[in-house]
């Protein structure tokens, strides 16, 4: 695998595909049922080989009310995304929130309330784009710069050539139907999980 010198100044990425249940967590359209519902995270299945890695993009505890085994508080993490607008080219950033797995979920931790992050800008794939990613970029200064793209970027437009086979052989890897593609590379540690 790549190390830093091939990459620039990412030091990991970690993604996940977005299934079409997700695209409508980001656009705060996935309470279908007038019963409600219809959580608005990101869920990382994996917690057991992913913590490390996520927590390097979520580097600060906090702790929060939450009701787990027992327990009222729970202790979750907290980190920034960055992006830039394309209006105007001003960059932003807003913190963010990990949250590790519930009682109910033991092995599924999730960045909460991904509607309301300025960075995504989600709507449904042009015809013949293929599937959708969310790339979270590290760079070697600590900041994490969120990206959402498609099958046909990583084929077609200028990426960097071992991103992006290693994305799509991600995205291709055998997997049950209709379970995201997740995982992450390190090029600090050449560490690498495809799900």
């Amino acid at each position: 695998m790549a190390d830093t010198q091939q990459t620039g100044d990412i030091a990991r990425i970690v993604f996940r595909e977005i299934l079409d249940g997700d695209r409508l967590k980001f656009i705060a359209q996935s309470n279908i049922s007038e019963s409600g519902g219809g959580a608005r995270d990101l869920r990382f299945r994996g917690w057991d080989v992913m913590e490390h890695v996520l927590r390097k993009l979520f580097p600060q505890k906090k702790v929060a009310k939450r009701r787990r085994a027992g327990a009222d508080t729970l202790e979750i993490y907290a980190g920034r995304f960055y992006w830039v607008r394309k209006s105007d080219g001003v960059e932003g950033w807003q913190e963010a929130l990990l949250e590790p797995p519930t009682d109910a979920r033991p092995n599924e931790s999730r960045i909460t309330r991904v509607h309301e992050y300025d960075c995504f800008t989600i709507t449904a794939p042009e015809e013949g784009s293929g599937r959708l990613m969310v790339l979270f970029i590290q760079k070697l200064d600590g900041t994490v710069w969120p990206f959402v793209i498609t099958e046909r970027s990583l084929e077609h437009d200028d990426w960097n050539p071992v991103v992006a086979e290693f994305l799509l052989s991600a995205l291709n890897a055998d997997r049950r139907k209709n379970n995201a593609a997740y995982g992450f590379v390190d090029f600090t540690t050449g560490e690498r999980l495809v799900r």
